[in-house]
C-alpha cells in the first residue's frame, strides 16, 4: 500500500511540473468538513489542476480531515467543465488513516464556479468517497487561484 501511495504522489507531483503555459494551470485552498458516518471533522485541501482543453482537466490534491476522522487523502483527479460554471471530479486515490492504514478510495464530485476577479474562482463542491465499501462525504468551498492571469 505504501507503493500505491508513493506511485500517486509521484504522479501528482509531475502533474504540476508538466511544461504549460500559466494559463491553464490553477492552485485552490479547500475548506470544509469530511461526514464519516455522522463523525465530521473540519477539512483543509490544496488541489492543483492542468487544464488540457477547455473543458478537461487533469492534475493532484490532498485532504487533511482532524477531528473523530482523522485522515489523509492524496489522489489524481479528473476535471470536467462540461459547460460555463459546472465542475465535475472523477479520482481514484489512498486513503490514508491515523492508525497507519491506507485504503483505496474513489472520489466523485460536483460543484459551481463563480468567477469573482480574473484571478479568482470561488466553487462550492460536493463530494463522496468510495472507501472499503463505505461512502464518505466530503463537503465545502475551494478559493482557485489562476497562475496565469
Amino acid at each position: 500500500m505504501k507503493k500505491v501511495v508513493l506511485i500517486l504522489t509521484l504522479a501528482a507531483a509531475l502533474a504540476m511540473a508538466a511544461p504549460a503555459s500559466a494559463a491553464e494551470q490553477t492552485l485552490a485552498l479547500f475548506t470544509g468538513v469530511t461526514d464519516d458516518r455522522g463523525d465530521k471533522a473540519f477539512t483543509l485541501g490544496l488541489d492543483y489542476e492542468y487544464r488540457v482543453s477547455e473543458i478537461f482537466g487533469v492534475g493532484g490534491f490532498v485532504d487533511l480531515a482532524g477531528g473523530g476522522v482523522r485522515s489523509f487523502v492524496v489522489a489524481a483527479p479528473v476535471y470536467l467543465h462540461p459547460f460555463s460554471g459546472l465542475l465535475l471530479v472523477a479520482a481514484p486515490g489512498i486513503e490514508h488513516q491515523d492508525d497507519g492504514s491506507n485504503e483505496f478510495l474513489f472520489r466523485l464530485g460536483v460543484g459551481w464556479e463563480f468567477e469573482l476577479s480574473e484571478r479568482f474562482v470561488l466553487t462550492p463542491i460536493v463530494n463522496v468517497d468510495f472507501v472499503d465499501g463505505e461512502e464518505i462525504w466530503v463537503y465545502g468551498v475551494a478559493l482557485e487561484y489562476n497562475l496565469a492571469k
